[in-house]
């Protein structure tokens, strides 16, 4: 667990709390206007965008993150509480690059940079699908299950007894000479 102890640095404190408060405020703002575009645009209108569906999911992470993680003082996130923090940063910057795509000086690149990721993505998941396949086929074909050493050797050793049995019946060897000779 990640804990970050502030005890007795009042400037840390002062610093992390009002970082805090910005960044709970600018999340909340932007949520109010998210709200605003869905009224103004109505519910099937604004949900038609993928970058509104990225944007509403931002913002809301981002507060029940802010809102979580401290606790007397003490920055100390749990693990779900992490976990939202860190979807909530590649949902940033998810947002970001559709921010990027608008401006005519980089709007170019992220399209194409957009249609790289689409690209390849689809020959990923051929090329998974290929490779399931054709080693879960390779892995059963050339599959030999262990064999148990244990009942192999025991019924190794109980023909070699009573083979050695049967001998010593029948010659007038001693038995260690006979299992000398047939237990190697």
């Amino acid at each position: 667990m990640f804990c970050i102890l502030v005890v007795g640095l009042d400037s840390r404190l002062s610093a992390l709390t009002s970082l805090k408060t910005v960044a709970f405020i600018l999340a909340i703002l932007r949520l109010i206007m998210e709200l605003y575009q869905l009224y103004s645009r109505k519910v099937v209108g604004y949900f038609n965008d993928w970058v509104n569906w990225f944007e509403l999911a931002e913002y809301i992470s981002i507060i029940v993150f802010l809102v979580s993680v401290e606790r007397n003082g003490c920055f100390c996130p749990q693990t779900w509480e992490w976990e939202v923090g860190v979807v909530s940063l590649a949902l940033s910057w998810v947002v970001l690059i559709a921010w990027l795509q608008v401006m005519h000086w980089m709007g170019l690149y992220v399209t194409i940079m957009l249609r790289i990721i689409v690209s390849f993505s689809r020959v990923a998941i051929f090329g998974v699908l290929l490779v399931v396949g054709f080693g879960l086929t390779f892995y059963l074909l050339f599959y030999q299950p262990p064999q148990n050493e244990t009942m192999v050797n025991f019924g190794r050793v109980t023909v070699k007894q009573s083979s050695i049995f049967f001998l010593h019946r029948m010659l007038p060897v001693p038995s260690a000479v006979l299992c000398v000779l047939f237990c190697q």
